[in-house]
């Protein structure tokens, strides 16, 4: 085991992902509006950590590029589910959104595949997209904060996520050799999970109850 630290703890976020997606199922019901999309959610990312510890288990050329393909997958994902979440009510504009997202992660993914690994390219697509996601999030959060009271939570996800990011901008020697920067950030990210999903489930609820009082409200009619 090549860094085992990081291995640890990537495997400890894959961990918390499989608690908190059967959470996520004990507590909403299986009609709860956009359930389906963080599940897609949850699956990403598990498989995106499995490749993280896989890769800081054994570095190879292979185990590389699937920890780095795979952890675009997470950043794209929460940024597609974002955009999902904001615009649920346009079912087309979904429909289109979705196709792109897939045409782009693919091309993406081929690109980096091709020759020599770009890392300048892929750490400009991660930063740009990652930054879309949190500004959108902002928004959305900032226009919402009087109707949602669990918005509160995504605002802080946010603001840590980025936080906690400059973890991998900080270079000193790793504390007894094993635990560096980077693998510190694999920690740090494990209790937002835990915040994130805290999130996806108030939300869930909400979404749920509003679709009732509706139903309730046309049948009156």
């Amino acid at each position: 085991m090549q860094e085992p630290a990081s291995t640890i703890f990537s495997l400890l976020n894959f961990y918390v992902h499989i608690r908190m997606l059967r959470k996520m199922k004990n507590e909403l019901r299986p009609d709860t509006p956009l359930k389906w999309l963080w599940y897609m959610y949850g699956i990403v990312s598990c498989h995106a950590w499995i490749w993280s510890a896989v890769f800081h288990t054994r570095d190879l050329p292979f185990t590389e590029r699937m920890d780095y393909s795979c952890a675009y997958s997470i950043v794209l994902m929460s940024c597609y589910s974002m955009i999902i979440r904001v615009l649920r009510k346009f079912t087309m504009v979904n429909l289109v959104i979705t196709f792109f997202f897939l045409i782009f992660f693919l091309d993406h993914v081929l690109y980096l595949n091709q020759g020599r690994f770009d890392y300048s390219y892929n750490m400009k697509v991660n930063v740009m997209t990652g930054l879309l996601t949190v500004i959108c999030w902002l928004i959305w959060s900032y226009l919402n904060k009087e109707k949602l009271k669990h918005i509160w939570k995504i605002q802080a996800y946010v603001t840590l996520v980025v936080v906690t990011t400059l973890l991998e901008l900080i270079d000193i020697p790793p504390l007894l050799w094993m635990f560096d920067c980077h693998a510190m950030w694999h920690l740090s990210t494990v209790p937002l999970h835990i915040l994130f999903y805290s999130f996806v489930i108030d939300d869930c609820k909400y979404l749920r109850n509003e679709e009732l009082k509706y139903e309730k409200l046309t049948g009156l009619e």
